[in-house]
This record gives structure tokens, sequence and C-alpha cells, in this order.
């Protein structure tokens, strides 16, 4: 039995898993992910949703991450993630990693330079890839973009028109019923 690989978010791990070893894996489940972040576009997402100074804070924090702008972006952006607010008791219990963000976002931008698309040709098993319309940090010509670099045999596309970043808060019966359909087919 091959692994189901679920990635989430910044998911760019299980990608360059699935292409490093494309015989491994069973299936890769891709949600709310990029395998390029284009931060352009997520700078403009965030100001025609939220206007210019939540604009300018997912900008300095994407782009010129300190503590201080992590605080103020969790503060001003992160509200912005769903179409309807997060249940604040279960954000509290979300374990955050500043220092990760730091390391990848830093000085270094680390997640910027990353972009597994040229290799994604190489991925062997079936990947359908779950997008929100309303997701700010994987807009939805990101998540395209990873679908037309994934072998068009074996990728299925699924958006979710209330969805935004992360699907089992905006749609969860259908995130799961497509989760529960994909897990259990053949």
């Amino acid at each position: 039995m091959r692994p189901i690989v679920l990635g989430m978010s910044w998911a760019v791990p299980s990608l360059a898993y699935a292409t490093r070893h494309p015989d491994h894996a069973g299936k890769l489940l891709p949600v709310s992910t990029a395998a390029k972040v284009d931060f352009p576009a997520i700078v403009a997402r965030f100001g025609q949703i939220g206007g210019p100074d939540v604009a300018r804070a997912a900008e300095t924090d994407w782009t010129a991450l300190t503590a201080e702008r992590r605080a103020e972006y969790v503060r001003v952006c992160v509200p912005f993630y769903r179409r309807s607010p997060a249940d604040p008791d279960r954000m509290r219990r979300v374990p955050r990693r500043d220092d990760t963000a730091f390391h990848f976002n830093g000085p270094g931008n680390e997640q910027g330079r990353m972009d597994v698309r040229p290799m994604l040709g190489r991925v062997r098993c079936p990947v359908p890839v779950m997008a929100g319309a309303h997701d700010l940090l994987v807009p939805q010509a990101v998540s395209e973009a990873l679908v037309a670099a994934l072998p068009s045999g074996r990728v299925r596309f699924e958006s979710f028109s209330d969805g935004g970043h992360g699907l089992f808060g905006g749609e969860p019966e259908r995130a799961f019923a497509v989760l529960q359909e994909f897990v259990a087919a053949a």
C-alpha cells in the first residue's frame, strides 16, 4: 500500500516529495497550495478585499518580515483568510511557528525562491488540486498554474466557490466529501 499525502497551505514539501519519489505516493492531495508563491498576487488580493492598509500589512509580512510585522499581519490579515469569521477558540488552539516563518520569509526569502512547477511533470499519482475561489494566499490563477504544471491525465481541479484559505473552514462538508471520494477511489 502506497501512502496518500495531504499537503495544506504551504505544501511545497509534499509536491517536491511527489516529484523526487514519483513511484512512492499512491495519491497526492494539495489543498490551498501553490507550486510557486506569487507575492504580488497575494498583496493585490488582500488590497482588493481589505483595502490599502491590509495590502501593506501583507506586503511587509511577505517581503520584509519582523516580529512586529508578523504580529500586525496576524491581527490585520488573518481575519480575511475566510469569508466567514473563524471560531476564535479554534484559532487560539492553532499552533503558530513564527520562527519557521522568519526562516522562510525572512531576509533570504527562501519561500519566494522556491518553484517546483518545472518538476511537477514527474508526478505519477492521481492529484486532485483543491482551491478556494476566495483564497487570498493562493489566488485562483496560482491554483490554475499548479494544475497546468501537473500531468493532465493525473490531475483533477476542484474549485470551491465559498472557500477561502484552508477549505475545511469555508466549505467543510463538500471538501471532506471530495477528499473521501478521492481516497476511496481505486
